[in-house]
C-alpha cells in the first residue's frame, strides 16, 4: 500500500532575463507538491521525478536560496525512510546531484549516466580504474545495474585507517592547562584503556581537589605560576604517565578547545534535552577519554522580542531589517519548530536575559555538564537580536556577563550577526567595540570564560582579536559540509600562521563531520570520506579550535574512528601551538608543515585535485636537513626510516598526515 503525503509549499520561480541594458523579473507562480511514499526511497524518489514537469523556466539555485520544492521532497524522504543506510545513500546521491535534471526532463538514460558520472568520482577518491560498461540506459533494469555499481564504490570508500585502541592505559590530553588566580578549576584528566584503570595526580596544587573515580581536578589556585603536577595511570594491562603544568596567570586556552557545538546538527531546533543527550553521548562514545571538552549552546536557548520590545526602537530601520532577516530564515527553513511560544517577555524585571522554555533551568543544566568533569558553552550577539532575530546582549552585556558566570558557563560564543542590524558603519572602530564592551564585562567577573569572537574575519580579525581579549575568532563565514567550503576556509589560512598562539587562536568553525543538518531533520554529511580525513587533518596543523558539531548520539565507527585518533588529537593540542604554514604548492598538491614541541614536524600532504596523483617529498624543503623517521600518525605506524624522500599516492580529495623526526631527536 501507498502512503501519501502532500506537501503544501509556495514555490516562487523567479525568472530573471538579462540583457546589455538591465534585469527584468518576469512572473512568479505557486505549486502543490505532492509525494506519495514508495517501498522505499528509491521508489518514491523514482515516481516523482517521473512525473515531475518540466518547467520551461526551472528554479535557479543561488546561494541562501534552495528550492523549496527540493527541499521539501529531501525532508520527506528522510523523514519516511530514517534507517542509516537509507540516510547514507540520499547523501551521496544528493550531493552527486543525481536527481538533477534541470530543463531536459527525466529519463532513464540521464539517470543513468548521473550514476556513472559518480561512480567515475567514487573511483578516484578510492584511487581505484573506473569499469565502464553500459553507454545508455534504456529502461529501469539498466540504471539499476549502474546505481548498483554506483553504491558499492562509494560505501567501499569508508575506510578506517586508525587501528582499536589498545587495552593498555593511555594518557591523552594535552601536558597544559590556563586558569587565572582565584577563578575555579575543571579539568578532566583523559584516560583510556581497559577498565578498570587506577588513576593518581601527584603535586596537586593547594586549593584543588583530585576526585579518582572520575578523575576530575577541581578547585581555586589563588597563587600565580606554573603548578606541575605528573598524572598517573595504572591497570592490570599496563600504565602511562604525563608530566603536566597547571598554569595559574592571565591567559587561558593554551591550547585550542575541543568540544561539542549544537548548531550545524540541531540549528533553530536545539532544546535542553538535546544538551543532555549530547553529553551523556560525548562520556558514553569515550569521546571525553580524548580530550573533548566543551558542551556548547548555539542559539535559540532565549526567547525572542515581541513587536512591542523596546528593542525595535533603536532605530527607524530596526523593524524593516529584522523581517528581512526573518525572510532569508523561511528561505534557509531556519525557523523553531515551537517559536511562535517563546514570542514575548526576554528579561526579568531587573533586565536579567531569560532563557526560553526549552532550557527551563541553565544552572541545572551547567551543573549537568561539569558533573563530568565536561565544560558549557553558551552563545549571544553584541546586537539587539541574534543571528536568527532571538534577544541579544545590546545594552545589557555586563547583566549578561554576570548571568553567565551565575549559570556556570565556561565559553561565550559572541556573534556579530545580529549586530550588523545597528551597527554604524564597517569601521575598525565599529568592528572592535562590541567586542571590547563584552571583554570589560567578562573581566569582571569571577569566572574563566573563554571568550569567542565570530563576526566572519571582517577587518582581518586575526590581526586585532587579542587585543579585543579574544581567545579565538572566526577567519570566514560559516562553514558547511561541501568540498568547496572546507577546502576555500582550510587552505584559505595561508598567511594567518603569524597571528595564532597559545590563548589565541584562528578558527575556521566547526567540523562538518558525523550527521548534520542544521535542524531536526539530520543526515549524513555531504563530505567523502577522503574529505573528512582532510578536513579533521588539516584542523589539527592549523591548530584550530576542534569543535564537533554532529548528533553525538548518532555516531557510526567511522566517524567515531575519525574523532579518536590520539596521535592526530595531540598535533593539535601540542603546547608549542604553532598553526601550520603553507610550505609547497605544485599543481593539485599542497604541503603544509607545523614545527612540534619535541622538535618533530608534522606534516599534510593534500592532493585537492579531482584526479588520484603521485607525489615525492623532499624533507629538505621543509627545512629538516638530517635523515627522519616517517610516521603516518591517521594508521599510527612508522612508514619510513633515516629518510630523505617521502613518496605516496593520493587520491581524490586526500590526505597524508605525517610526523617526522630527525634521528638527532631520537
Amino acid at each position: 500500500m501507498d502512503f501519501v503525503m502532500i506537501y503544501r509549499i509556495r514555490i516562487t520561480v523567479i525568472v530573471c532575463f538579462l540583457t546589455l541594458l538591465a534585469p527584468h523579473t518576469v512572473s512568479a507562480q505557486q505549486d502543490t507538491a505532492v509525494f506519495v511514499r514508495k517501498s522505499g526511497w528509491f521508489e518514491t524518489m523514482l515516481e516523482v521525478k517521473r512525473q515531475e514537469r518540466t518547467l520551461a523556466h526551472p528554479w535557479v539555485v543561488r546561494k541562501n536560496h534552495p528550492d523549496p520544492k527540493e527541499v521539501a521532497l529531501w525532508k520527506f524522504l528522510r523523514e519516511s525512510f530514517p534507517a542509516r543506510r537509507a540516510a547514507l545513500e540520499m547523501s551521496w546521491e544528493e550531493r552527486d546531484s543525481i536527481w538533477n535534471f534541470h530543463n531536459q526532463g527525466f529519463s532513464f538514460d540521464l539517470l543513468g549516466r548521473h550514476y556513472v558520472q559518480g561512480y567515475v568520482v567514487s573511483c578516484h577518491e578510492r584511487g581505484v580504474q573506473p569499469v565502464l560498461r553500459k553507454k545508455t540506459f534504456r529502461n529501469l533494469k539498466d540504471v539499476l545495474v549502474a546505481r548498483k555499481r554506483y553504491l558499492d564504490s562509494r560505501e567501499k570508500e569508508y575506510v578506517i585507517l586508525t587501528p582499536a585502541a589498545g587495552t593498555a592505559p593511555r594518557i591523552n590530553g594535552p601536558a597544559v592547562y590556563g586558569v587565572r588566580p582565584g577563578h575555579p578549576v575543571l579539568y578532566k584528566v583523559p584516560v583510556t584503556g581497559e577498565a578498570p584503570v587506577q588513576l593518581s595526580v601527584t603535586g596537586l596544587p593547594a586549593g584543588c581537589t583530585f576526585d579518582e573515580a572520575s578523575g576530575v581536578i577541581r578547585g581555586v589556585v589563588n597563587t600565580p605560576g606554573d603548578h606541575v603536577m605528573v598524572f598517573h595511570a595504572v591497570s592490570r594491562k599496563g600504565e602511562d604517565s604525563l608530566r603536566f603544568t597547571l598554569k595559574v596567570g592571565d591567559n587561558i586556552a593554551l591550547t585550542p578547545p575541543m568540544g561539542w557545538c549544537s548548531w550545524n546538527c540541531f540549528g533553530s531546533d536545539v532544546t535542553a534535552k538535546d544538551i543532555r543527550q549530547a553529553v551523556d553521548a560525548m562520556v558514553g562514545s569515550g569521546l571525553i577519554n580524548y580530550g573533548w571538552s566543551y558542551i556548547n549552546i548555539d542559539d535559540c536557548w532565549m526567547n525572542r522580542p515581541g513587536p512591542d520590545d523596546p528593542v525595535f526602537k533603536i532605530n527607524d530601520q530596526i523593524a524593516e531589517k529584522y523581517e528581512a532577516k526573518e525572510d532569508l530564515r523561511r528561505r534557509l527553513s531556519r525557523i523553531r519548530f515551537d517559536e511562535q511560544e517563546l514570542v514575548g517577555r526576554v528579561r526579568d524585571e531587573q533586565g536579567r536575559i531569560l532563557s526560553n522554555k526549552d532550557f527551563p533551568d541553565m544552572k541545572a543544566l551547567t551543573g549537568y555538564i561539569h558533573g563530568f568533569g565536561l565544560k558549557a558553552g553558551i552563545y549571544t550577539s553584541p546586537g539587539h537580536v541574534t543571528c536568527q532575530n532571538y534577544i541579544g546582549a545590546y545594552g545589557h552585556e555586563e547583566q549578561d556577563a554576570r548571568q553567565f558566570a551565575t549559570w556556570g558557563f565556561d565559553f561565550l560564543k559572541y556573534d556579530w550577526c545580529g549586530y550588523s542590524l545597528i551597527a554604524p558603519d564597517q569601521s575598525l572602530k565599529s568592528l572592535q567595540q562590541p567586542y571590547i564592551v563584552m571583554h570589560d564585562a567578562l573581566s569582571g567577573i569571577d569566572r574563566d570564560i573563554l571568550f569567542s569572537i565570530c563576526q566572519y574575519g571582517r577587518g582581518d580579525v586575526w590581526k586585532w582579536g587579542a587585543s579585543v581579549g579574544g581567545n579565538m575568532w572566526r577567519t570566514t563565514s560559516d562553514v558547511r559540509d561541501t568540498w568547496s567550503s572546507i577546502s576555500e576556509i582550510g587552505f584559505g589560512m595561508a598567511g594567518k600562521e603569524k597571528y595564532a598562539g597559545p590563548g589565541h587562536w584562528n578558527d575556521p568553525d566547526q567540523l562538518v563531520v558525523g550527521y548534520v543538518g542544521w535542524s531536526k531533520n539530520l543526515r549524513p554529511t555531504y563530505l567523502s570520506p577522503n574529505e573528512q580525513y582532510l578536513q579533521v587533518s588539516l584542523w589539527s596543523l592549523l591548530s584550530a579550535p576542534l569543535i564537533i558539531s554532529a548528533d553525538l548520539t548518532r555516531l557510526d565507527k567511522f566517524t567515531l574512528n575519525l574523532l579518536t585518533n590520539r596521535e592526530v588529537i595531540r598535533v593539535n593540542q601540542d603546547v608549542l601551538g604553532r598553526q601550520a604554514h603553507r610550505v609547497i604548492e605544485a599543481g593539485t598538491v599542497q604541503v603544509w608543515a607545523k614545527p612540534l614541541a619535541d622538535g618533530s614536524v608534522a606534516v599534510g600532504i593534500f592532493n585537492l585535485g579531482e584526479m588520484p596523483v603521485d607525489y615525492q617529498l623532499d624533507l629538505k624543503a621543509l627545512g629538516l636537513e638530517d635523515p627522519c623517521t616517517v610516521r603516518d600518525l591517521w594508521r599510527q605506524k612508522d612508514v619510513a626510516n633515516r629518510a630523505n624522500t617521502y613518496s605516496c599516492s593520493l587520491n581524490r580529495h586526500a590526505v597524508k598526515l605525517l610526523k617526522l623526526t630527525p634521528l638527532q631527536r631520537l
